[in-house]
């Protein structure tokens, strides 16, 4: 191997030269059903590609009848995460005392960006997941307890 071919190898392996190669970033799957006394819940994210280090912005879309701050809170909307393990997007589900019908909304992946090679990164096959929150009030689904 000549030096130049020994620095580059080098280069390339601890990150420092782009191998332009393209990794995709993607839900484990498009949707998922809760209860609302969950808690927190835990939404996986698979990278491909051989990453070792990838920063993953996630939004809610304003898609759904659930409403963001009341029902739910994304508490992780930039991720970092690797090949190896994937990442994990969290949310807390809000329980409240309204007996309701079941309530959704969409949470996208916005962007990714490999922090280690500065490969190209896109959004995989799932890039939104669809989390419905299942009423744990009771009967009378659709009325509010205080009118009833």
């Amino acid at each position: 191997m000549t030096s130049l071919s020994a620095i580059i190898f080098v280069l390339l392996q601890i990150g420092l030269v782009p191998t332009n190669a393209t990794y995709d970033v993607s839900f484990q799957t498009s949707s998922r059903s809760v209860s609302e006394d969950v808690g927190i819940i835990s939404i996986p994210v698979d990278i491909s590609g051989g990453v070792m280090d990838t920063t993953i912005s996630v939004s809610a879309t304003g898609v759904g009848t659930a409403q963001e701050g009341l029902d739910y809170v994304i508490l992780t909307t930039s991720v970092t995460g690797d090949s190896d393990s994937g990442a994990t997007v969290s949310v807390r589900i809000v329980s409240d005392d309204i007996t309701e019908e079941a309530e959704d909304f969409v949470i996208s992946i916005d962007g990714c960006a490999d922090n280690t090679r500065r490969d190209p990164c896109v959004a995989g096959s799932i890039d939104t997941v669809t989390i419905t929150i299942e009423s744990n009030a009771g009967a009378g689904a659709g009325q509010d307890p205080h009118f009833v």
